[in-house]
């Protein structure tokens, strides 16, 4: 069982967020990807929840590429969930994919994890997709050395890497 989100769940109905998860999974499969997202509101809202099945929609082997078809926001989302049986899911689910880094909330954001999240983001993705994502969990705890390390990575990622700030708060 995955420590960093309860996927055994993930493909029964996404209950909350809809407008939330329908807009930011429209991006995510087109062109128009942001390079950062911050994704905050109160403990236990369900913001690691919602990156995390996010995140594994793009990564699941077998979801077909099909762009979403949503003309109203508020509708329950209708995209496959993903297979959790595939290799992508488990690596995800083990925390071990080659393409995300994930700070969990437990864990320091230091410079030398920054460094880190730097050196990750400069290589290549792995496997297909052609993405790589970066989960910082508790994002306003950030050391003040380690928000300036990354702020420039931040605001000019690499093509095809994208940041998922989660946080209680906006500042």
């Amino acid at each position: 069982s995955s420590k960093y989100a309860n996927l055994t769940g993930m493909n029964a109905s996404f209950v909350g967020h809809s407008i939330q998860r329908n807009l930011l999974s429209q991006q995510l499969a087109g062109t128009d990807v942001r390079g950062a997202y911050l994704v905050y509101g109160p403990a236990g809202l369900g913001k690691n929840y919602l990156v995390s099945q996010l995140i594994l929609d793009t990564l699941c082997a077998q979801i077909s590429n099909s762009k979403f078809q949503i003309s109203n926001p508020a509708s329950e989302f209708t995209q496959q969930s993903a297979c959790l049986a595939c290799p992508d899911c488990h690596w995800f689910d083990q925390n071990s994919h080659p393409d995300v880094f994930r700070l969990a909330a437990d864990d320091a954001c230091t410079v030398d994890v920054a460094r880190d999240i730097n050196d990750f983001a400069r290589t290549g993705a792995v496997r297909s997709s052609g993405r790589k994502y970066i989960i910082i969990e508790r994002a306003e705890t950030m050391t003040p050395e380690a928000a300036n390390s990354l702020l420039k990575l931040l605001e000019e990622p690499p093509t095809g890497v994208i940041f998922f700030l989660l946080a209680e708060r906006s500042q």
